[in-house]
C-alpha cells in the first residue's frame, strides 16, 4: 500500500484548466441519480450471469487507509492558493469564487479523521478486461477520452461521458477503480487505480501541473497486486468497483439513488436480469418487491421534490404494461432493425405514452429527430406501449443513434452522409409501424356512452328541437327530409361542483353532463358561479368548458378534463363541498402540472382539450368545487 503514489502530469503548454470539466458538469444537476443510471448501464452490459448484482454502499474509511492521501492534500493546498490569488484579482475580489470554495470543501474532507466513500460494487459480471494499456476496457475507463472500447457493439455506453457521473457525486472529484477478470480457463488477474480532477497548477516543488492526476505506481501504472492497495479495495471475485472518494452525503442519497434504478431498470429487475442493493442492504430492489417499491412514498417522494416524479410515473406506468395479463404484445420485423417487440396495454388513465427500451434501460419516449414526437394520438383511448428490439443489429444502432444522456435518438450522431440516409427511412419505418400497432389496439370507435359523450361538442344534441323536428318529418310522407339541428354553444363554468363521474352539463337541468369513467352517470348538475381570487398572483377568475372528473386508483387519484376560454397560467383550486362550508382540498402532487400553494398550476392554451391528474393529502370521494384563476406570475 505504501507504494501507491498520486502524480499529475506536467502543464508544459502552460495551459490553464478549472473545476468546470463539461463531462461532470453534465451531471451536475442530479448526480445521484446520474450515477445509478450510468454504473446501471456499464455493469448490465458486462453481464457474466444473470442476474447481475449491484451494490451501493457508504464506508466512513480512516484517512490512514486512503492511498497517497498527503500527495492529495498537498495539491488541493496549492490548488487553493491559486484560485484566493485569482479571486484577488478578480473584479469582485470580496466575492467567494466557486473555486475558493470546492477547494475550501476538499480540504476540509482530506483533513478529517474519516473520509466518506461510496462504494459500487457488481458482481456475476466479466469485470474491465485488462490489461491496463491502451486498447483495453479497462484503459478506456480509467484513461480514456472521447475513445470507444466495450465488451460489444450492443452494449449500452462505451466508456464515454457517463463515466464522469461518479466524479459528480465526489466532492474531491476523485475516484478508485479496482477490477477482477478472467484471463484464461483457470486464471484471473486483478488491476486497480484511481483518478482525481482537480484544476491545473504550480506544485509545492515549482512543477507547473495539469488538472487530472493518477493514483497508482509510479509513472501512472496501475496497481496489479491486490496486497498493494488497503483491503477495501481488493477482489477476490470477478466484477468491478468503483468509489467515489469524497462522497456527498447527502441526507436522502439512498432515496435518490434508488429512484433513479427503478425509474430506470425496471425492465431488467423484472425480467430477472437486474437487482441490486442500497446501503448495506437496507434497499433491495428485485423482481420479488419491485411492484411494492413503485409505491412507496419515501421513494415517491424523493422522486417528486427533484423534480422526477413524472419519469417515475411514466415508468411505473411501463412496468404495469409489462407484466399485466392485459397487454397485448406484437412482433414486428424492421429491414434494417430486425426484430421488435411492441408490447401495448389499452385502460382508462394510461397517459398514451410510447417508450423505447434497449438492454433493458429506458431510453426515450419520441423520435421527434425522425419526424415523430409521438406527442398526438387523436382517437385512441388511453394506452401506454413498451419498444423494445430483439436482435443485435437493431440494439447495436439504436445504440449509435443516442445521444450521450441516453435519452434521445438522431441520426445526425453518424458521421457518414451516406449512412444518415440510410438509417433516417429504417427508423421512420419503425415510428410507422409503431403507429399502426397502437392504432389497432387503441383506435376508439366510440363503443359506449363515455366516449360518444366525449364529442357531444361536435354534433347537435339539443332536445329542444326534438318537437320541431318530428312535425317537419310528417309534413310530407313521400319526401324524406333532412335537417340539420343548430349546436347550441357549450356552457362556461369559472366554477363548477361535480361527483366523480360527473361533468360540465347544462346548468338549468336539461340533458345529462357528460361523465368520466366507467361507471354510471350520477346526474348532479354544475352549480356555476362566479369565481372568487385567492390572493397574491390571480387576477380574475376564468370559465371553463365542458368540465369532466372522475377519481381514480381507490380515490387516492383524481382526473379532471377541461377547455379554458383563455390561455395563459392558470391557477385550479380544488374544494370539498357538502353540508356546511367548502374546505380546501390539497393538492400534494400533479401530473401535466406543478403544485403550487396546495393548487396545480399548469400552462394552458384557450380552446384546447387538456387534462390534469391530482393526488390530494387524503383520500376524497365526495363532490368537489372546482374554481380556475388566471395568474399573473
Amino acid at each position: 500500500m505504501n507504494q501507491s503514489k498520486l502524480e499529475f502530469l506536467k502543464n508544459q503548454a502552460d495551459e490553464a484548466e478549472g473545476l468546470g470539466h463539461a463531462g461532470i458538469e453534465t451531471y451536475r444537476d442530479d448526480p445521484y441519480a446520474s450515477v445509478a443510471r450510468e454504473i446501471g448501464q456499464n455493469s448490465n452490459d458486462a453481464a457474466l450471469t444473470r442476474p447481475v448484482r449491484i451494490q451501493f454502499d457508504l464506508e466512513m474509511i480512516d484517512r490512514a487507509d486512503i492511498p497517497a492521501l498527503e500527495d492529495l492534500v498537498s495539491a488541493i493546498d496549492c490548488c487553493l492558493s491559486e484560485a484566493r490569488s485569482t479571486a484577488k484579482l478578480s473584479e469582485r475580489p470580496d466575492h467567494k469564487s466557486k473555486e475558493v470554495d470546492f477547494f475550501e470543501n476538499a480540504s476540509r474532507i482530506v483533513n478529517s479523521s474519516h473520509v466518506p466513500v461510496l462504494k459500487i460494487a457488481d458482481y456475476n459480471t466479466t469485470g474491465l478486461t485488462g490489461p491496463a494499456e491502451r486498447g483495453s476496457v479497462f484503459h478506456s475507463l480509467v484513461k480514456g477520452s472521447g475513445v470507444s472500447k466495450k465488451q460489444s457493439d450492443t452494449s449500452g455506453g462505451s466508456f464515454g461521458i457517463g463515466k464522469n457521473a461518479v466524479f459528480a457525486v465526489s466532492d474531491l472529484q476523485a475516484v478508485f477503480y479496482a477490477t477482477r477478470y478472467q484471463i484464461d480457463a483457470e486464471n484471473t488477474a486483478f488491476l486497480a487505480q484511481g483518478k482525481v480532477s482537480l484544476m491545473s497548477h504550480t506544485a509545492k516543488d515549482g512543477v507547473h501541473r495539469l488538472s487530472e492526476g493518477y493514483w497508482g505506481r509510479s509513472n501512472f501504472k496501475a496497481h496489479e497486486d491486490p496486497q498493494e492497495v488497503p483491503e477495501w479495495l481488493r477482489r477476490d471475485e470477478l466484477g468491478t468497483t468503483v468509489c467515489a472518494v469524497g462522497f456527498r452525503n447527502s441526507p436522502d442519497w439512498k432515496m435518490r439513488i434508488t429512484y433513479s434504478l427503478i425509474e430506470n431498470f425496471f425492465y431488467a429487475v423484472h425480467k430477472d436480469q437486474m437487482e441490486f442493493s442500497i446501503d448495506d442492504g437496507s434497499t433491495e430492489i428485485n423482481r420479488n418487491n419491485l411492484s411494492a417499491l413503485f409505491s412507496d412514498e419515501k421513494i415517491r417522494a424523493a422522486a417528486k421534490s427533484h423534480g422526477a416524479i413524472e419519469k417515475f410515473s411514466v415508468s411505473e406506468k411501463l412496468y404495469y404494461c409489462i407484466s399485466s395479463e392485459k397487454s397485448v404484445v406484437h412482433n414486428l420485423d424492421i429491414h434494417g432493425l430486425g426484430k421488435v417487440q411492441v408490447t401495448i396495454l389499452v385502460e382508462d388513465d394510461l397517459p398514451k405514452k410510447v417508450c423505447i427500451l434497449r438492454n433493458g434501460m429506458l431510453i426515450a419516449d419520441n423520435l421527434s429527430h425522425f419526424g415523430d414526437a409521438f406527442a398526438r394520438f387523436d382517437g385512441c383511448r388511453d394506452f401506454i406501449a413498451v419498444v423494445v428490439p430483439l436482435d443485435d443489429r437493431g440494439i447495436e444502432l439504436i445504440k449509435r443513434l443516442e445521444n450521450p444522456r441516453h435519452d434521445g435518438l438522431s441520426a445526425e450522431r453518424l458521421i457518414s452522409a451516406e449512412e444518415r440516409s440510410q438509417v433516417v427511412p429504417i427508423i421512420k419505418r419503425l415510428a410507422k409501424e409503431i403507429r399502426s400497432v397502437v392504432r389497432k389496439a387503441a383506435v376508439n370507435e366510440f363503443g359506449d356512452s363515455e366516449d360518444a359523450l366525449e364529442m357531444r361538442q361536435y354534433f347537435g344534441d339539443d332536445p329542444g328541437h326534438a318537437e320541431d323536428a318530428a312535425k317537419s318529418s310528417q309534413d310530407n310522407p313521400e319526401k324524406i327530409t333532412y335537417t340539420v339541428m343548430p349546436r347550441d354553444k357549450p356552457k362556461k363554468y369559472s366554477s363548477v361542483s361535480a361527483k366523480s363521474g360527473d361533468g360540465g352539463g347544462k346548468s338549468n337541468g336539461e340533458g345529462p353532463g357528460p361523465g368520466g369513467g366507467r361507471g354510471p352517470r350520477l346526474g348532479k348538475k354544475p352549480r356555476p358561479f362566479t369565481g372568487e381570487n385567492s390572493g397574491k398572483g390571480a387576477s380574475k377568475s376564468i370559465y371553463l368548458e365542458d368540465v369532466r372528473y372522475f377519481s381514480q386508483a381507490g380515490e387516492i387519484q383524481h382526473r379532471l378534463f377541461f377547455t379554458p376560454e383563455e390561455g395563459g397560467t392558470l391557477l385550479i383550486k380544488f374544494e370539498a363541498t357538502g353540508v356546511n362550508e367548502a374546505v380546501p382540498l390539497v393538492v400534494i402532487e400533479a401530473e401535466n402540472g406543478s403544485v403550487k400553494n396546495g393548487r396545480v398550476s399548469c400552462e394552458v392554451s384557450a380552446g384546447t382539450r387538456h387534462s390534469i391528474t391530482v393526488r390530494f393529502a387524503e383520500k376524497y370521494s365526495g363532490p368537489v368545487s372546482i374554481s380556475a384563476e388566471m395568474s399573473e406570475i
